[in-house]
């Protein structure tokens, strides 16, 4: 029996979430168990991610714009509501690793400092904040045999 094989060309879409992205592309180990937090802000949009084992741990985005004093509480906020809503042993390795920032709202003078107090953690600033997201996509992609549950396809 000859059996033939038709292939019918469907268009994707990759997707990835940005905290997801930005912690691959600022080098942290997302397939770790270790859980790590990362906050990415846009200029208006904030993602707060906790991750560990390739996926998301708990997450919270927000819409920022406006007065700047009142958008940082809101990010402050939006990190500690994350970190009530996680298992202790991910707390733990937050509080002994920190907060990791990417996006070009941490270019903002002193914003790490300012979380830090807030939220009593160290907070870490990308070495390349603006290009983490782009980076850590790119080598998601490029990688997909280590990344194939956090890249998500969407058709067309």
């Amino acid at each position: 029996m000859n059996i033939k094989t038709i292939i019918i060309p469907v268009s994707f879409n990759a997707c990835i979430y940005e905290p997801v992205a930005a912690a691959i592309g600022i080098g942290l180990d997302v397939l770790s168990p270790d859980a790590s937090m990362v906050v990415h802000i846009g200029s208006d949009t904030c993602e707060v991610a906790v991750l560990a084992l390739g996926g998301i741990v708990a997450s919270r985005s927000i819409q920022i714009a406006g007065a700047l004093d009142h958008s940082i509480s809101e990010i402050e906020a939006a990190i500690l509501s994350v970190l009530e809503n996680i298992p202790p042993e991910s707390s733990a390795d937050i509080y002994e690793n920190g907060i990791y920032l990417a996006g070009d709202g941490v270019l903002l003078m002193g914003l790490d400092q300012r979380i830090s107090q807030a939220i009593h953690l160290p907070v870490h600033v990308a070495a390349d904040p603006l290009n983490a997201v782009a980076r850590g996509t790119e080598m998601a992609l490029k990688d997909f045999d280590q990344f194939p549950f956090i890249v998500k396809y969407v058709k067309k």
